[in-house]
């Protein structure tokens, strides 16, 4: 994601982003915001520590396959799990949309 992107998902001057990602913008009020529209928690952004995904938490024993908030971010995530994956996720679709008569 661009610093535009993340600048205009956060409701931030696309400066802002810059700053503190050059370090010259320690001390955000920010952080919130610019967290949200990462997907991930503010602690984990801040300090690096603790569970990095925001959002929704999975039952126990259970693990999500994708968390995303729009078409675009599911399909980053998909793409980051490698071609496989993509091909996988294809072919369950086919298979379902067949099953459905569509």
């Amino acid at each position: 994601m661009s610093q535009s992107d993340l600048a205009k998902r956060a409701g931030v001057a696309p400066s802002t982003i810059s700053s503190i990602e050059q370090g010259r913008s320690k001390g955000t009020t920010l952080i919130v915001p610019i967290a949200k529209a990462l997907g991930v928690r503010e602690e984990w952004l801040v300090s690096g520590k603790g569970k990095k995904e925001a959002g929704v938490e999975p039952v126990a024993g259970e693990q999500y396959y994708l968390v995303a908030k729009s078409p675009e971010e599911a399909a980053e995530q998909l793409l980051a799990k490698g071609d496989d994956a993509v091909l996988q996720l294809l072919a369950v679709v086919m298979k379902l949309k067949e099953g459905k008569g569509s």
